[in-house]
């Protein structure tokens, strides 16, 4: 079904119509003790490209707030914080941790989490710069990292610009995922 653009009232929104529902789900399944896991994603649906934020519930997602992008292909810093910025709002009475993909990995991204005092784990590349103690800026492929192994750094630079701060970093290279061995980094922003 679609809606034609005279059916349309401003007063029709996510903010009005979905929250109020999903402020109903929280305080009736979820502590305000416990961090809230939200997971950004991006896809392409028939033609339409989707961005969202979503609840993790139970090996479930429910759907927080979503846009649709006028362009194809990934979304830029302005794009998720205008994503994240309404949920920020709907979650303001809980500790969230929003959990993103490699599209979501930037710097930026991660400095404006840090300034909403989110946490968050983002997934990004090998090919990151990063810098302990200020030592020499090394890869985070030539850290040694190999399949079934992990290792956890704190207080570690992930850019050479400047202008932000450190984080932390949790990585893991996954022996196999769905028959094809993968690395993974993960990393963990405090």
């Amino acid at each position: 079904m679609y809606l034609h653009s005279e059916l349309v009232l401003d007063s029709l929104n996510i903010e009005s119509l979905w929250f109020p529902l999903v402020k109903k789900i929280l305080q009736a399944k979820f502590k305000k003790s416990k961090p809230l896991k939200v997971a950004i994603d991006r896809t392409q649906w028939r033609g339409q490209n989707v961005f969202m934020l979503s609840l993790i519930w139970e090996k479930r997602s429910i759907p927080l707030y979503w846009l649709l992008l006028d362009k194809k292909g990934s979304s830029n810093i302005c794009e998720q914080q205008a994503l994240i910025t309404p949920v920020l709002e709907l979650l303001s009475d809980y500790k969230i941790i929003i959990l993103g993909d490699r599209e979501f990995g930037s710097v930026k991204l991660a400095y404006w989490l840090c300034q909403k005092k989110v946490k968050f784990i983002l997934r990004v590349k090998q090919g990151r710069y990063i810098q302990e103690n200020n030592s020499d800026y090394l890869l985070l492929s030539d850290m040694g990292l190999l399949p079934g192994k992990s290792f956890y750094l704190s207080d570690v630079k992930v850019t050479k610009q400047k202008g932000f701060g450190s984080f932390d970093i949790a990585a893991y290279w996954r022996r196999q995922y769905r028959g094809k061995q993968e690395d993974v980094a993960l990393v963990s922003f405090d």
